[in-house]
């Protein structure tokens, strides 16, 4: 790294969030289930920072044996569901995250979005089928195909491939009864930030999912020119100084940015264009692999 490359990375974006702050018209909760935080230290934190920038609510709630006895589910992430449920009377809407979601830009606010809600990958596969089910129930045989190549995918290539045959039954369809919305890609709350290799636009960008601690790196441990390879789960942190959560809220909620991170709005579409258009070629990759899978 020479001089210039080594000042631009020190250099800091400064942002006091607290002019961004508004009135709150309802009452606002922010819901995250977890067995254990460790791994999510600075998610958790920057999400708490931003509920008490914006007087929301956060239900940081952990896994005990009263949860575990009222919600017996087998899988964590449809445990959550069940969890949540206890909570619902107490808010107008609340918001339900993984853990190692993040709050990059606390300028965007989620009275911003109608629908508050971000599925895992698994919580995802199931979902399309109950969208199958519910509302193409003329497409009985058709979803049977499809819950056959689940049973036998054992890969993420052959998890896309189920995705494939839901998607071709269920087509473009966005909204689903009165109150599901499936938010287009690209233009939801969040997103990975491996994307775009952890660059985010302050104009755009809202919050990053994959925030865990071993998948962090210093941008100057690497050459720039291993910036593009860098491994799906690998991200740099945006903050040049830690979030303090006692200065979360008031005229003291200042935002330390690193600066060679934060990009043009454009870029970030053009980044997220590409990678949309090689999403597509593999969705039709995993549609012409379906019929490996029929049955006999």
């Amino acid at each position: 790294m020479n001089e210039k490359d080594r000042r631009n990375f020190k250099a800091e974006y400064v942002f006091n969030a607290s002019v961004w702050v508004r009135p709150r018209q309802h009452s606002v909760a922010i819901f995250s289930y977890v067995k254990a935080t460790h791994e999510y230290d600075l998610a958790i934190e920057s999400v708490a920072c931003y509920a008490a920038l914006h007087n929301y609510t956060y239900l940081l709630t952990y896994e005990n044996d009263l949860w575990l006895q009222r919600c017996p589910q087998k899988h964590i992430f449809f445990r959550r569901h069940c969890v949540v449920q206890y909570f619902l009377d107490q808010f107008d809407y609340i918001l339900v995250i993984d853990a190692d979601i993040g709050v990059l830009n606390p300028r965007c606010w989620n009275s911003k979005f109608d629908y508050l809600e971000v599925y895992a990958a698994e919580e995802l596969c199931i979902l399309q089928v109950v969208f199958a089910e519910l509302y193409a129930p003329y497409a009985k045989s058709e979803v049977a195909r499809c819950m056959h190549i689940w049973d036998a995918a054992t890969t993420y290539t052959e998890l896309f491939t189920f995705e494939a045959c839901l998607m071709l039954i269920v087509g473009k369809q966005r909204k689903f009864g009165k109150d599901i919305k499936i938010i287009e890609r690209g233009r939801s709350w969040v997103r990975d930030p491996y994307i775009t290799r952890s660059r985010w636009s302050i104009h755009r960008d809202f919050m990053f999912h994959g925030w865990k601690g071993l998948g962090m790196i210093e941008y100057d441990s690497i050459s720039s020119a291993n910036l593009e390879q860098l491994p799906t789960n690998n991200w740099f942190n945006p903050f040049s100084r830690p979030l303090n959560r006692e200065n979360c809220n008031g005229s003291r909620a200042i935002y330390y940015w690193k600066r060679y991170l934060i990009v043009s709005s454009r870029e970030i579409e053009i980044q997220l264009d590409q990678w949309d258009r090689r999403t597509r070629r593999e969705f039709h990759e995993s549609v012409q692999r379906i019929n490996n899978f029929i049955a006999p």
